[in-house]
């Protein structure tokens, strides 16, 4: 069986996945400064086990009450189809208070799902970030990554 090796990291730099011996570079990377995100992205840790971006410290960036979320990653490189490729967390259920912090455990993409990302997309660039926030009042905020095929701010 194809066995991956992710390097634990904290903060955006490349990750390795070594595939029958050759080496392909997948660059990991989050949004610390995503456009309009009620929740910041504080620092990001990967496991080569839970897989890539399995430990995210966030903090609610709003003067409102944030009672869940739905982190994503989104592969930068346009596929063939031009859809963007794109792995959501499951709801995160985790009140938030104005200004507060926490650090919560995620699994985007199964260690197989990231092994066979690097065989297909070996040069690219996955990127975490925020995809939705929902309020206490009920209200919600979501980011539109289709259209920009990234979270963070082009430069």
């Amino acid at each position: 069986m194809v066995r991956a090796c992710l390097l634990a990291v904290l903060l955006s730099t490349a990750h390795v996945a070594a595939l029958h011996g050759t080496a392909f570079w997948l660059r990991l990377n989050f949004a610390y400064d995503q456009e309009g995100s009620p929740i910041a992205l504080l620092s990001v840790s990967s496991d080569t086990i839970k897989g890539p971006f399995s430990r995210v410290g966030i903090q609610n960036a709003t003067k409102r009450r944030i009672e869940r979320f739905v982190l994503a990653a989104v592969l930068r490189e346009t596929p063939v189809d031009g859809k963007p490729l794109l792995y959501e967390s499951r709801p995160i259920l985790m009140p938030l208070e104005p200004n507060a912090t926490a650090s919560v455990d995620t699994v985007l993409m199964e260690m197989s799902a990231f092994e066979d990302l690097a065989r297909r997309y070996p040069d690219g660039t996955l990127e975490l970030g925020v995809l939705e926030v929902t309020f206490a009042d009920g209200s919600k905020w979501r980011f539109d990554v289709a259209k920009k095929m990234r979270f963070s701010p082009v430069k």
